[in-house]
């Protein structure tokens, strides 16, 4: 809480109906959706503007979302 960090680990068993494992790009590509103008989406809130650099993102001013870090790259399951 200190922090304001929140570490997610996506289970390696977890999978796509097609059998493509899940991993960290498909979790931030949600919060891309999510945060796009351009969907209109209900479930942007300004709860979800307190992820570090979702409003910029939301707002056109970044290309990505500066608070999502994935330490084991994209394809990895943090």
């Amino acid at each position: 809480n200190d922090s304001k960090t929140a570490t997610i680990t996506i289970n390696p068993k977890v999978k796509w109906s097609d059998g493509q494992p899940l991993v960290a790009k498909d979790y931030e590509y949600a919060y891309e959706i999510i945060a796009n103008k351009a969907t209109h989406s209900q479930r942007y809130t300004s709860s979800l503007a307190n992820l570090e650099g979702l409003e910029e993102y939301h707002d056109g001013k970044s290309n990505t979302i500066s608070g999502i870090e994935m330490p084991d790259g994209e394809n990895g399951h943090t």
